[in-house]
């Protein structure tokens, strides 16, 4: 087995510390984007139900969760009033 002085042991593990952080960083995005995916699909599919043009996905870009669950939850009113 090879012997690493502590010094390389501590960049080591310093550099596998920061890959393990990046790695769960990028899951967290991917997650994050995937849940607001899920709920622009639902605000598009709204706003066909109400006959409108579904707006573009660059709408959306500046958007946080809160601003798009808030919108979807003004078309679902929208919707039930209709009904």
């Amino acid at each position: 087995m090879i012997s690493l002085s502590e010094a390389d042991h501590e960049r080591y593990l310093s550099r596998r510390k920061y890959w393990l952080d990046e790695q769960s960083r990028r899951a967290e995005g991917r997650a994050e984007g995937r849940a607001e995916g899920v709920v622009i699909g639902r605000i598009q599919m709204l706003e066909s139900l109400l006959g409108l043009a579904p707006s573009p996905i660059e709408q959306f870009d500046a958007r946080g969760m809160d601003e798009l669950l808030h919108v979807e939850a003004e078309l679902q009113a929208k919707l039930a009033k209709r009904s």
